[in-house]
This record gives structure tokens, C-alpha cells and sequence, in this order.
């Protein structure tokens, strides 16, 4: 397609003193619609610009640089083909428009591979997947990484919680580890940043926190580059196991740009817990300080008795306030741009400890010394403030005590008319002695209202960085980044909270600091007319330090605070330091031959701290083969604008945790792992240290990631749009865990590397562009993948605990199964293809189940009911359930009208993936679930309890 309009002459070719050329133009796509985000630039002078939310651009050419010759002027942006078209430089004012065809994949496009490097789509042999900053900004997501979902096959997130600033969980490829994260590692503008997540408390209660890449404005970035697998990350080494997120942000160019970019979203809780309003509380009490029982098993409710909503009002809407102020622009010898940032969101919990607020600024810009040196540098500063509500497993969480009240007991009124906190099981406290009793559990406005939970967080991340062309053929690159953050956090609950009756406070500071420091020496040489290499030799130096101080106060002076420690009695500190140095060295090698067939080989070798005295260093190689097949032939060309065949093979790990190879001593307390109390190292006035259960392992080496990827991209004809499908085959090796030993070691348990893991899966990637008019376009995209994940050997050890609930069905890791599976004991059922003896018939002797399952021709997973009507408890722990998805995709789509309107939406697919319902069996309980207002009808119990097929002679 040629531009849209000629090239305005510049001016008279003769003038007395030479003169600037500007050029200005427009950028549509084939609807007419203007196209933000292109960058125009001038072919072989460095020189370009930016086009506005207008589609406008306009491009400065130094009066030293008009040279009255033929130049070309480019547009280009991901997701259209670009378009180049030759003008005559001389001085003056000359406009160039262009008209965009769409072609979301295109294999000029240049893609991020990771420590500085780049490659074009087409020469890179792994999948690439790319999301471009207008599907992350039409996310309206606070948090990237929640932004990231359903924007790549086989990338699944997950959050904790819809509170504001809740963290989210990203896993690429399906589960490669059983210890510690199995999230990637996250990388911006080439240096490595912290994504941790820092609890004061346990997995089952406490409030939602932060994962740390959500300091990051989503406004800020350009695009993200995710490399899936050991294929494509294997040049971050021990790092890359889980996979790795390259984050670009935005730079400047062109003429200076200001712009202010508002948005508001309101969220609403849509789906709630079904609760019965039929049957009262079982025993209710009137009278000072009596105490009532906590189940809604009670006599049927008077007819005009007042119920109560009790999920419903817990939540309102809530609102997120986005504002963005941004200036950019540059030159053919600098470039700048700068942000500010502010995120206020309020939640959808009622009350005012429930909000997340971020103010972010953002400083990058590069200068050109002289014409071969480069210096550029950017800073990121985030503030974060997050206020939370206690939730899960816990005595004073927020819907734990909502739930379990009965439907005619009005929560509203949490406190009595002296101000004494007042709960559905304690009613009527009588005064000052009932501050620090129980309330069995908390009302949920007292948990809202009282029970502060308040965050901090204050971050600075950023790099400096030298390019240097020191010869024709050599270039030279250094960058030194560095991420710095504090996390200062408050956690209290006030006398009279049932968790801690007579008041508990902690107080925590959390410091996180890395520094990185990247070296890159990139040599090029033409071999032939047809055939030309680089080679990149690299050094790595990164250190990660980590602090958290937290100190927990118990028994409040004044009940009402101030929340200092100073008002608790006894204060119990708690202090640990990690150290983590790595020292690595890597190399890539590139040879394009004749313009379609691109090689790739490299190796890395890194230096951990973290790994075992013995065998202190490992290496990780890769290799990766491109064809662009449809190069070589025309056979194709009735229907495909390209076609590209791709093979890699690469190798990266996880480190193994850090101290593993020592054993430690602890300071302060101990708890007995069950539901005592805390044994205190402190005894009259003497102290003393424990042990830790975990014996050093002085053998331990990183985890190891082995993966074969193959796959095609094509290229529709006349732009209609892309297919891509990959094919992989993951083992991870050498994977880490613990395993027990024998108590009268003195220990409980050992880090090995002990198991193996296996994913294979299938990625497939549709975009089309149906319908293109004058003024009306339509866009579309269909993702689809599927991960198969098996533990392939776990040495001998039946199953492992990965972590559970309160009580009921823990996540396990077995041999022959997924990571993560639910084990725990169920019902006789039928269970084909597993091992199913277990006594039906009452007399002592296990029958063989499935085979009277077959007699009976009743189908898998069918309940069995025996004569008295009732099913009969299976004596064997299984696994019951896989949280793993079957499958994902996602179906996006875009309308554009009258070429100024947008109208898009997301779909967000998810086949499978089992939850273990605690919420449901524990107001089964206590009575208040809707499903138990059947209580007095008469029906099979098998259908009751689970919709589905039952057998057996009941």
C-alpha cells in the first residue's frame, strides 16, 4: 500500500541561509481512524516521532542535515504493516500522511529477548508473544500482572482477593517447582526487579498484601515480552526456570508531547454466598452477658420476621480514580520523558480501612555525547498506601463471622450503648470486665470499623546506561540498574476481637534491595553477500539483600489505642536478614543465512551463593532454529503473506532456597506446630536459641528446566491477520523439596533434590481482521492452550504437603498426578483406573468396588448408597480433585465506528480447575447456607449432598 498523499515540496531549492526541514503528517489506519503510538522515523538518520492520540506526528531535520537528496520516512507500529515511502529532504515545511494496514503479527517487528538483547520476530526460534501498552491500558487494571490475563496462551493469573491492592499470582506453562514461587522473573528496561510478597501472618487469616511488581504504573509501559519457557529464557540462567516478564516503558521522541489521561471505573460485588432466611439461631439469650450458640439450627422463624442480608451488606460499590500527566520528546541526539502518576481505589468492602493508593514518577532520557557514545538512565519512584480487612480462617476475619450469623440477628449495631463490642454469640456484654473476653466470632462491622490493617511502601527502581559504537563492527553497551523499597506495615486488633481478646498489635518493616550490573560486547560480521552473524559475549553481576523486622505486642493498655507498641505489655521481636550474590557469564551467537534461515545458540554459566561449596557453578545452554519457508518458494502465496517454521531447545533453573547449604538457630519463640501456645527461648532472665527442624544440605544444587518447543506463524494474505501454533515438551529436574527424617536426628526434615515434573502442552494464537470500511472496522483475537502437568518421580515419598486449610482436602504434590492436587478422604464412590477395595457389604472383607461399579453399569465418579439410604465413608485418602485448569483461552474483539469511536471487550476462558469449598461445609455447619433450609424435607441423601449419578441399593 502506498501513503495515503504526496510529499509537499519543502520550499525553494535555493535560499540564502540553509533551513530546518519539518515534516508533518497523519497516521489511519484503513477505517480512517487516527493511530496513536506510531513511530515515524527517518530512515538512516535516527530521527523521529510519536503520533498523538490524533494520529499527528511531526519530525525536525537539522538545517546541517538537509541535504536536498532522497530520504525514506517509515511508519511503524505492532499490529499494522509497515509502510515506507521516499520524499526529497530540502528546507521548509512538507506534510506526508500515511494509511496503516492492520496485520497484528509482523516479522520485521523487533522483540525483546532478554539481558539487553533484541531480535527481530522473525529470526527469533521460540514463540514471542508480545503485549502491546493499549491491551494493557484497556485492562483499566491497577496491577500489570492482573493486567497480563488472557493476553498470551498459557500465561495464567490469579489474584488473592477483589480488595484493593491485593496481590496477583502469574504462572507461565504450569508448574515447574514445588518449594518456594513459581513465578517468573520480572525484568524492566533490562534489569531485574522484586515481584516478592511479604505476609506478617499465616496463609489461612491476616489481610490481602501486595505483590511488588503492582508498583509499577501500567501507564508507564510500552510494551511486555513474555518468554515462556527454557527455550527463550535460558540467558537468565538459574533465574529463568518459571519463565521471565520483560517490561519496556515508555521513551520519548519527535516534537515535545503533553498529555493528561483521566479514567474512572466503578466495581460491584455481582455473585454472593447463597444464605437461608427461614430457620433462627438454635439458643438465643436476652439477658447480660449470657452466650448464645453458634448455629441457625434453631425453630422456623415467625412469619414477618425481619432477616438480614448478611453477605450483601458487607460490600458497596467501589470506585478506582486513575490520572496520568505525561511529557515526552527527543531529538536525533536526546530524548526525554517524564510521568506522574495517581491511582486512588476505593474497595467494594464497606468501611474505611479498605483502599489502595499510588502515586508514581517516572524520569528517563538519554543523551548522544558524541556520534558514537550514548548515555541515558531512568528513575521510577512509587509511594503505595493500603489499608486491608482481616479475612479467611481466623476469628475476627470479615465474612467468617458474617456468614455464620443467623439470619434474624441485625450486625448493624456491633456496638452497645456503653460502646462494648457486641457479636451474635456474645449479644449483651455488661461492661469494662468483658473487654478482653471472647466474642466467638466478630461481628463484621466491629472487623471493618476497628481493626486497622495499613501499609506503606516506598520504592525507587531505575538504571543508568553507555551504548558505545567503538568500531563499525563492535558495539559496546553497560547498564547498572538498582530497586530499593521499604514496606512499613501496621496490624492490629483491638481488645475484644475473638482472635485476641485482650488486644494484639504488630508492627513490621520489610527492605528489599537489589543492584545489577549487565556488561555487553556485541561484534558483527558480514560473511557473504548472503550470509551475516553477531556474536555477544556478557557479564552479569547481581546482588539481592532482604530485611524484615517485625515486632508483635500483646495485652492493649489503652484499650482504644494508640497503636504503638508501647501500649501492649509484652512485645515479642522477630528479626531475618538474606544475602544473595550471583556471578554470571553468557554468550549468543546469530548467523542470518540468506535472509530466511536464522541460527541461535547460547550458553550462560552462573555463580550462586545459594548453591552447594562443592559444585558452585552451572551452565545453560540453548539453540534455535527460524525458516521462513515461504522465501524459498511462491507455492504459498495464493493464501499466505508469510509462513515461518521454528525449533528450540534451551535449559534454565531455580536456585535452590537460600541458607539450605547451613542450618540455623532461632531466636525468641517456638511454637509447637500444633494448638498450644509458644515455648519463649527466654527463661528466667536467661536466653537461649532452638534449632531449626530443617538439617543443612551441603549437596543442594538448582533446580533444573529441560524444553523442546517447535511451531509455525503465518501470515494471511492481504493482511487479514496470523495464526501461530506451538508444540512443547518441559522436565524439570533435580526439583527441590523436603523430605522427612527421622525425629531422633534432632531434625524433622531435609531439602533434596528429589523430584521430577513434567509439562507438555499446545499454544494456539488466532488474529483476524474480518471487516475493514470507511467507517467501521472490526478486529478480533482467539487464544486457546492446553497444559498437561505430571510429578514423573518424587523418590520414593508417597505425597508431600505443598499447604492446606484450616481442616479438610490440603494441596499435595504424588507421583503421577499435577502439582497442587486436593488428597483427603470422600464417600465411596466408583473409581475407574485406581485401586478401589473397601468393605460394602459389612462383613470385615474389602470388596473390589469398581468391579460391582461395572456390574451395576454405573458411571465414573458415581456415589454409591447402600440400604439404609445412606453413602458409606471411603477409609482410603485419595486425591480427590486437580486445581489445575484443563484448559484456557480468551476471545478479544474491537469495533471501530466513524473512525474516532472504540468499542472493545475481553473474554476470559477457563476449562477446570477444581476449589475446595470451606465456605459451603462450614455453613452447612452452622446451619446458615441456603442449600439447609431442605432440613425437614424428606429426599435421597446421595442427590442432596451432590447433584450426579448414585448406585447401590439405596
Amino acid at each position: 500500500m502506498a501513503a495515503a498523499g504526496t510529499m509537499v515540496a519543502f520550499g525553494p531549492r535555493v535560499a540564502k541561509a540553509q533551513e530546518p526541514a519539518t515534516i508533518t503528517g497523519r497516521v489511519t489506519n484503513e477505517a480512517g481512524a487516527p493511530v496513536n503510538g506510531v513511530n515515524v522515523v527517518v530512515e538512516g538518520m535516527k530521527l523521529g516521532a510519536l503520533t498523538d492520540p490524533s494520529g499527528a506526528y511531526s519530525i525536525v531535520v537539522p538545517a546541517a542535515r538537509v541535504t536536498n537528496a532522497p530520504a525514506t520516512v517509515t511508519a511503524r507500529l505492532i499490529g499494522f504493516r509497515p509502510l515506507s515511502t521516499t520524499v526529497t529532504l530540502s528546507s521548509g515545511r512538507g506534510s506526508l500522511d500515511f494509511s496503516l494496514a492492520s496485520a497484528p503479527v509482523t516479522l520485521s517487528e523487533v522483540v525483546v529477548t532478554g539481558a539487553g538483547l533484541t531480535s527481530t520476530r522473525e529470526a527469533s526460534g521460540n514463540v514471542t508473544n508480545t503485549v502491546k501498552s493499549d491491551l494493557i491500558a484497556k485492562s483499566n487494571e491497577p496491577n500489570v500482572v492482573t493486567a497480563l490475563a488472557a493476553k498470551a496462551p498459557n500465561v495464567y493469573v490469579s489474584s488473592q482477593s477483589g480488595e484493593p491492592g491485593a496481590s496477583s499470582y502469574i504462572s507461565i506453562r504450569g508448574a515447574k517447582t514445588i518449594t518456594g514461587t513459581g513465578q517468573p522473573l520480572f525484568v524492566v528496561d533490562g534489569v531485574p526487579i522484586d515481584n516478592s510478597t511479604n505476609s506478617t501472618t499465616g496463609y489461612l487469616g491476616g489481610t490481602a498484601t501486595s505483590n511488588r511488581a503492582s508498583d509499577i504504573n501500567p501507564n508507564d509501559i510500552e510494551s511486555v515480552e513474555i518468554l515462556k519457557g527454557a527455550a527463550a529464557g535460558a540467558i537468565y540462567g538459574s533465574r529463568a526456570g518459571q519463565g521471565v516478564v520483560l517490561i519496556t516503558t515508555k521513551s520519548g521522541r519527535g516534537t515535545p508531547r503533553y498529555s493528561l489521561n483521566s479514567t474512572s471505573t466503578w466495581d460491584d460485588v455481582t455473585h454472593g454466598v447463597p444464605l437461608q432466611t427461614k430457620f433462627g439461631q438454635r439458643r438465643t439469650c436476652t439477658t447480660p452477658g449470657c452466650r448464645a450458640t453458634s448455629d441457625s439450627y434453631g425453630p422456623a422463624l415467625a412469619a414477618g420476621t425481619q432477616t438480614y442480608d448478611h453477605f450483601g451488606e458487607m460490600f458497596h460499590t467501589g470506585h478506582t480514580y486513575d490520572n496520568q500527566l505525561s511529557a515526552s520528546g527527543g531529538t536525533d541526539r536526546q530524548s526525554f520523558y517524564l510521568s506522574a502518576g495517581r491511582t486512588d481505589q476505593n474497595g467494594t468492602i464497606i468501611g474505611p480501612n479498605n483502599f489502595y493508593d499510588r502515586t508514581t514518577f517516572l524520569v528517563k532520557a538519554s543523551q548522544k555525547i558524541f556520534n558514537k557514545l550514548t548515555i541515558g538512565g531512568s528513575a521510577n519512584y512509587a509511594d503505595v498506601r493500603m489499608g486491608a480487612i482481616q479475612k479467611g480462617s481466623n476469628l475476627s476475619g470479615l465474612l467468617l463471622g458474617a456468614l455464620r450469623t443467623p439470619p434474624e440477628f441485625n450486625n448493624r449495631n456491633y456496638l452497645n450503648a456503653n460502646g462494648y463490642h457486641r457479636s451474635y454469640r456474645y449479644p449483651n456484654p455488661i461492661g469494662a470486665s468483658d473487654l478482653t473476653l471472647t466474642r466467638g466470632y466478630d461481628n463484621p462491622f466491629f472487623v471493618v470499623n476497628k481493626n486497622p490493617a495499613r501499609g506503606n511502601v516506598n520504592r525507587v527502581f531505575g538504571n543508568v546506561n553507555l551504548n558505545y559504537d567503538a568500531l563499525d563492527w563492535l558495539n559496546l553497551r553497560y547498564t547498572l540498574g538498582g530497586d530499593y523499597s521499604t514496606d512499613d506495615r501496621l496490624e492490629a486488633l483491638v481488645p475484644s476481637s475473638s482472635s485476641y481478646p485482650s488486644g494484639q498489635m504488630t508492627r513490621a518493616d520489610y527492605l528489599n534491595y537489589q543492584i545489577d550490573h549487565n556488561l555487553l560486547a556485541t561484534l558483527r560480521h558480514t560473511l557473504t553477500e548472503s550470509i551475516n552473524g553477531t556474536l555477544t559475549l556478557g557479564q552479569n553481576l547481581n546482588s539481592r539483600s532482604y530485611r524484615q523486622r517485625y515486632s508483635t505486642g500483646y495485652t492493649f493498655i489503652a484499650p482504644e489505642g494508640p497503636f504503638n507498641l508501647g501500649n501492649t505489655i509484652t512485645v515479642t521481636p522477630n528479626e531475618y536478614e538474606s544475602l544473595v550474590h550471583l556471578e554470571s557469564y553468557f554468550g549468543q551467537a546469530n548467523l542470518d543465512m540468506f535472509d530466511q534461515l536464522f541460527l541461535s545458540a547460547t550458553v550462560r554459566n552462573d555463580g550462586n551463593s545459594t548453591f552447594a561449596q562443592s559444585q558452585r557453578r552451572f551452565w545453560y545452554p540453548k539453540a534455535s532454529a527460524a525458516w521462513t519457508f515461504t522465501k524459498a518458494t511462491d507455492v504459498f502465496s495464493r493464501f499466505l503473506e508469510y509462513g515461518k517454521a521454528r525449533v528450540a531447545y534451551g535449559q534454565t533453573g531455580k536456585e535452590p532456597p537460600v541458607y539450605a547449604i547451613y542450618s540455623g538457630y532461632s531466636f525468641g519463640s517456638t511454637n509447637d506446630e500444633g494448638w498450644g501456645g509458644y515455648l519463649r527461648t527466654i527463661q528466667n532472665s536467661r536466653g537461649g536459641m532452638t534449632s531449626q527442624s530443617r538439617l543443612a544440605q551441603d549437596k543442594i544444587r538448582p533446580e533444573r528446566q529441560k524444553e523442546l518447543e517447535g511451531g509455525f506463524d503465518f501470515g494471511l494474505l492481504n493482511g487479514l491477520g496470523d495464526f501461530s501454533v506451538t508444540g512443547y515438551n518441559s522436565r524439570s529436574t533435580d526439583v527441590i523439596f523436603d523430605t522427612p527424617r527421622s525425629t531422633s536426628s534432632g531434625y524433622t526434615s531435609q531439602l533434596q533434590n528429589a523430584a521430577t515434573i513434567s509439562n507438555k502442552g499446545l499454544e494456539l494464537s488466532l488474529n483476524l481482521n474480518p471487516v475493514t470500511m470507511e467507517n467501521f472496522a472490526w478486529d478480533v483475537g482467539v487464544q486457546w492452550s492446553r497444559n498437561k502437568n505430571v510429578v514423573t518421580s518424587l523418590a520414593g515419598v508417597k505425597h508431600v504437603d505443598i499447604g492446606g486449610a484450616f481442616e479438610g482436602t490440603p494441596g499435595t504434590v504424588e507421583q503421577g498426578y499435577a502439582v497442587g492436587v486436593f488428597r483427603g478422604y470422600d464417600f465411596v464412590r466408583c473409581r475407574y483406573g485406581q485401586s478401589n477395595m473397601v468393605d460394602i457389604n459389612g462383613d470385615g472383607t474389602p470388596d473390589d468396588v469398581n468391579a460391582a461399579c461395572r456390574t451395576a453399569g454405573a458411571p465414573n465418579g458415581a456415589l454409591y448408597i447402600d440400604a439404609s439410604g445412606f453413602p458409606n465413608a471411603d477409609p482410603n485418602d485419595r486425591v480427590l480433585a486437580d486445581p489445575n485448569p484443563k484448559w484456557l483461552s480468551s476471545v478479544r474483539t474491537e469495533f471501530t465506528v466513524f473512525k474516532k469511536w472504540q468499542i472493545s471487550g475481553l473474554l476470559d476462558i477457563k476449562k477446570g480447575g477444581d476449589v475446595w469449598n470451606g465456605t459451603k461445609g462450614a455453613l452447612y455447619n452452622f446451619g446458615t447456607h441456603r442449600d439447609t433450609e431442605i432440613r425437614n424435607t424428606n429426599v435421597v441423601f446421595g442427590q442432596s449432598y451432590r447433584p450426579g449419578p448414585v448406585w447401590g441399593p439405596g
